[in-house]
């Protein structure tokens, strides 16, 4: 469909323009030429006719390339503009419409903008003294010819006609409202009838009762019981840290506790390991 190619072909002119960077381009320029005003007779080195040219030729692309914006956004507008118009879409086609008038807007002020700098940077191109090694070159005087200035940037002819199509559909939705609201309703009447209440039955609350997991330090006695004990915790606080025992403990504390627990066993120490984790558990449960 022609309106979605346009987009599409719209798209990929904006991914390019997002590209561009005439302004380094032009700064480039800008730092090769002299920063002083030396006397006459003075040896200074300037920047070649063919690096300016290849600089307006640069701003020419870039102000043709606004011009495929320009026309893709008309033609894409004049299909969606069309679905408008057949209320198809109404709501998705307004928006996208919508969208490209403010691309089209944007475009010309920037289109615009291209087309000034050319007629301002244009007269400096005589200044600068021409390579006499690049009489072949593709940019030289007898392969292109730069023109005075740059066509500029105007209103298309399809922004004035959707705002006149939009103000007719506009106008023509209110005319039919207007038509549904002032034609008399034909409403019979219909008496309720009158159903048997039935009965559902009485609320039934079923109360249930939380089961809270608790500790009882008297069992850890041993290092077995210890492991298991923790074995049991690791995988419920991994699973829902929540509903385990140690839910109080932060992480890094649970895991600097369990650490020095199987350092004390594996020297030996269980009884210390025992007392020292047995001790820790009292204090963050209880």
């Amino acid at each position: 469909m022609h309106g979605f190619k346009d987009i599409c072909k719209l798209n990929t002119a904006l991914c390019r323009s997002l590209k561009v960077d005439f302004k380094n381009e032009l700064d480039i320029f800008r730092a090769s030429l002299p920063d002083v005003a030396y006397e006459d007779g003075t040896d200074i080195h300037m920047p070649a006719r063919d690096c300016y040219d290849f600089l307006l030729l640069r701003l020419i692309a870039v102000h043709k390339l606004y011009e495929r914006i320009q026309n893709c956004c008309a033609k894409a507008a004049n299909y969606f503009l069309h679905g408008i118009k057949m209320y198809h879409f109404f709501e998705i086609s307004t928006l996208i419409f919508a969208v490209l008038a403010k691309i089209n807007d944007l475009t010309m002020r920037l289109g615009n903008l291209s087309t000034i700098l050319y007629q301002r940077l244009l007269p400096f191109r005589k200044k600068l003294p021409c390579n006499i090694k690049s009489n072949g070159s593709p940019h030289s005087e007898t392969a292109f010819v730069f023109p005075e200035k740059l066509e500029e940037f105007g209103e298309k002819n399809f922004d004035k006609q959707s705002c006149a199509t939009l103000q007719d559909a506009h106008t023509n939705m209110k005319e039919k409202l207007n038509n549904l609201l002032r034609e008399d309703s034909k409403m019979a009447l219909v008496k309720a009838k009158c159903f048997k209440k039935t009965d559902v039955g009485v609320k039934v609350k079923r109360e249930t009762k939380e089961v809270t997991a608790s500790l009882n330090i008297e069992e850890l006695t041993t290092a077995e019981a210890m492991r298991l004990f923790i074995m049991k915790e690791r995988e419920q606080r991994s699973n829902n840290l929540t509903r385990c025992i140690t839910k109080n403990i932060k992480p890094h504390e649970w895991l600097g506790a369990v650490k020095v627990f199987e350092r004390k066993v594996r020297h030996g120490e269980i009884n210390k390991g025992l007392k020292v984790f047995r001790t820790f558990l009292e204090a963050k449960i209880n």
